[in-house]
């Protein structure tokens, strides 16, 4: 849910937290892109992007925090009503 927050920056937590670098740029190396990239070409290929609320609220993510106004905020039968009309979904 963090990765959809305006400012988004991928830090491991806990003790691991200052080897947040070496993962990035190994992750680099290996050719994956920042999760950042990757929604924006979703997006760019027309993807739409739902959103747990629930979830948003269990990850301090408010609403207003959001890096795309056209996230769609929903619940599991949101969900489930947007996966039975779709070609292809993609569950993170």
């Amino acid at each position: 849910m963090r990765v959809l927050a305006q400012g988004f920056s991928a830090k491991l937590s806990g003790w691991s937290w200052p080897f947040s670098g070496f993962a990035r740029d190994g992750l680099a190396e290996a050719g994956h892109l920042p999760p950042q990239d990757k929604l924006a070409q979703l997006r760019a290929l027309g993807a739409k992007i739902y959103a747990c609320g629930p979830s948003l609220d269990h990850f301090g993510v408010k609403r207003s925090q959001l890096a795309y106004p056209e996230i769609i905020i929903g619940e599991y039968a949101v969900f489930l009503g947007a996966m039975a009309g779709s070609d292809i979904t993609i569950v993170l």
